[in-house]
């Protein structure tokens, strides 16, 4: 990735990063996951990655323990594709189906389903405070 760094690259840095955050979501390592997204999603607008990046920011906050997060930013991922009726490329999809899953776990379905579709109404503004907020998303403060 040094390669790709501060050059006419940048693009294409994007996508290894978002590939290379992705490999740690699956190694179960998220706080390298993390430092990384914090480093490669001020610039997923700009390259039109926003999908995908918002695909592992959902598994990195289901992996947190933060699933009103995750649900989300799974809603906010979902809506591109929706609009643009592409698909999830494997690796994303195995990606939204853990982080579905594990954010199942603590919510009852139809409050997961209430929160994905708040998150398609996100914009891009609101993402990092969700993504990388330290406790869930509409959780009070302990």
């Amino acid at each position: 990735m040094r390669l790709l760094e501060g050059n006419r690259h940048r693009g294409r840095l994007t996508i290894a990063r978002t590939n290379l955050m992705q490999a740690w979501l699956a190694s179960d390592e998220p706080a390298q996951a993390r430092a990384l997204a914090l480093i490669g999603w001020p610039e997923a607008a700009a390259y039109a990655s926003r999908a995908s990046w918002a695909d592992g920011l959902s598994l990195l906050a289901a992996m947190e323990h933060r699933p009103r997060a995750s649900a989300m930013l799974r809603g906010y991922a979902d809506a591109p594709y929706a609009a643009t009726q592409n698909t999830r490329q494997v690796a994303e999809s195995i990606t939204v189906e853990r982080a579905e899953q594990l954010a199942r776990q603590s919510l009852a379905a139809g409050e997961f389903k209430r929160l994905k579709a708040e998150g398609a109404l996100l914009r891009d503004a609101d993402i990092a405070a969700i993504a990388f907020g330290e406790r869930d998303e509409g959780t009070p403060a302990s």
